[in-house]
């Protein structure tokens, strides 16, 4: 559907990631890849700083795997599309 479409595909295996620095999410009908990316950063972001979640970890698994999760949403991933797409 993508190569029908037209739209661009990662040029090595690691821009399938979600994690890797250049990811290449598909875009949307309304949202170019760079925004889809964002979006999926910020929600992920959004999700796992919430005091409701953090604390639902906290009683399940304890005091390190929340102290864990608080330590990963420090760090903001590097996004060669973002950094290329700055309008976006």
């Amino acid at each position: 559907q993508a190569i029908n479409e037209g739209y661009p595909l990662p040029s090595d295996y690691s821009g399938y990631s979600f994690h890797s620095y250049n990811t290449l999410p598909l875009p949307t009908k309304h949202l170019t890849a760079a925004q889809v990316l964002e979006f999926r950063d910020n929600a992920f972001a959004t999700y796992h700083t919430n005091p409701r979640f953090l604390n639902l970890v906290k009683q399940r698994f304890g005091d390190d795997a929340e102290q864990n999760i608080r330590d990963l949403t420090k760090i903001r991933l590097k996004r060669k599309l973002l950094e290329e797409n700055l309008d976006h």
